[in-house]
């Protein structure tokens, strides 16, 4: 009988722990909180609020997820390399269809379906050259940055 009122005890504290922990994802989806814990910060006032990264560390983080090594555009930049025997010469090309792109009789594309995924976050297409002057064996694939100019020190490249 104590056993069976430990399990009772025990499951109850699990259920306590198990809604405590609902509360918290609510309270950080509230918040805005996207990460996937909330920590509270002091602030000046003397207010409780989570911490929410800057939008522009998530822009760049799309960004990096895009355009890097295992990003979306990178994955369909090497499977149309795969299939034509080439880079794009324009970063538009993943997105054409097989109409617009005569003579390639090993064109399996679009490899990319929807044209707005060649956007950075802040709306601005994704620069692109082939072959690359920082990649000299594959292609440049870079986002101007938030300041919409090339060559200020905020790029974001595949390099």
């Amino acid at each position: 009988m104590a056993r069976s009122t430990a399990n009772r005890l025990f499951l109850a504290l699990l259920i306590c722990v198990a809604i405590f922990g609902l509360a918290l994802l609510y309270w950080a989806a509230l918040s805005g909180d996207t990460r996937s814990t909330a920590m509270p910060e002091k602030i000046p006032d003397g207010a409780w609020q989570a911490t929410v990264p800057p939008l522009e560390t998530a822009h760049l983080d799309l960004v990096r997820r895009a355009i890097g090594p295992d990003g979306l555009l990178a994955m369909h930049m090497e499977r149309y390399r795969r299939e034509v025997g080439r880079y794009p010469v324009r970063l538009e090309e993943i997105v054409r269809s097989e109409q617009e792109t005569p003579g390639r009789a090993t064109w399996g594309g679009p490899y990319l379906q929807n044209a707005d995924l060649l956007n950075d976050p802040w709306g601005r297409r994704y620069q692109y050259c082939a072959p690359g002057v920082q990649n000299a064996r594959g292609y440049d694939l870079w986002s101007v940055g938030p300041d919409g100019q090339d060559d200020t020190g905020d790029e974001i490249g595949n390099w």
